[in-house]
């Protein structure tokens, strides 16, 4: 049986910084994980990959670390988003 793959191919690459971004925007403005996995038009697993994919490489930074308030400047901009997204109830990961 011969398949034949008609359109453009689907893969697309994210660096680093790009997945950050669509992870860090989990709970800005009460966003959930599948709303931004809508806007971004990946998947909720996909989301979820790399997560854990920045937790591995330390470019996301750790639950306590965030919530005991060190490592980023107080006053940054990233700063809030990662208090947002690590203070927001636990949602079934």
């Amino acid at each position: 049986m011969r398949v034949e793959i008609l359109g453009q191919e689907r893969r697309r690459r994210w660096g680093d910084a790009k997945k950050l971004d669509v992870v860090m925007s989990i709970g800005l403005d009460g966003a959930t994980v599948t709303e931004v996995a809508h806007r971004h038009d990946v998947s909720r697993q996909q989301i979820y990959a790399w997560r854990h994919e920045l937790k591995k490489k330390g470019l996301l930074p750790s639950k306590r670390r965030c919530a005991a308030g060190r490592g980023y400047g107080q006053g940054s901009a990233r700063a809030q988003r990662t208090r947002s997204w690590y203070l927001l109830p636990r949602l079934r990961w």
